[in-house]
C-alpha cells in the first residue's frame, strides 16, 4: 500500500512540473511579443503660419496593439520644434491609419523635419492569462485528484 501511495506521489509531482515547465515557456514566448509600429509622412502643405502635416502610421506588429500617447513633432533648422497629440490608439494587426495634423509655427526658418514618438504601446493580447491559468490551475487540481485518490485496495472493506 505505501508503494502505491509513493508511485500516486511521484506521478502527481511529474504532471505538476511538466505543466508548470510549460505554462513558463508559454508565457515567456508569448510575453516577449514584438512591437514594429512604422511612420512616414505622406505630405506637407503649408499656408502662412500653418503647417498641415499627414503621417501615416502603421502596425507590423503581429497583434493588435494599443498606444496610450501619440507625440507628433516638427522642427525647424534652429531645433524648435511644435506639437501636438493623439491619445488612446488602438491599431489592429497590419492595420494603417492617417492623421492629418496642423502645426502652427510663425518664426524663421520655416519647420523642415517631423518625427512621432509613441508613448506606452501595449499588445493587445489576453493569452498570457490563459497560460497562466492552464499552467497554475489544471496542474493544481491533477495533482490534487491524483494525491487524494484512493487505490482499489483502500476502498476494499477487510
Amino acid at each position: 500500500m505505501a508503494k502505491s501511495k509513493l508511485i500516486q506521489i511521484v506521478l502527481s509531482l511529474s504532471f505538476f512540473v511538466i505543466f508548470l515547465v510549460t505554462s513558463f515557456t508559454l508565457i515567456i514566448i508569448s510575453s516577449q511579443e514584438k512591437i514594429d509600429l512604422d511612420y512616414r509622412v505622406v505630405s506637407i502643405s503649408q499656408e502662412g503660419v500653418d503647417y498641415y502635416v499627414n503621417f501615416e502610421i502603421t502596425n507590423n506588429s503581429t497583434n493588435n496593439v494599443t498606444i496610450d500617447g501619440i507625440t507628433f513633432y516638427g522642427y525647424d533648422d534652429n531645433g524648435d520644434f511644435v506639437r501636438s497629440y493623439a491619445w488612446d490608439q488602438s491599431f489592429l494587426k497590419g492595420e494603417t491609419k492617417n492623421y492629418e495634423i496642423n502645426f502652427v509655427h510663425s518664426s524663421n526658418p520655416p519647420l523642415s523635419n517631423f518625427d512621432v514618438d509613441f508613448e506606452n504601446v501595449q499588445v493587445k493580447n489576453k493569452l498570457p492569462m490563459l497560460y497562466i491559468g492552464v499552467g497554475f490551475l489544471l496542474p493544481a487540481v491533477i495533482s490534487c485528484l491524483l494525491y487524494t485518490s484512493p487505490s482499489p485496495r483502500d476502498t476494499e472493506r477487510s
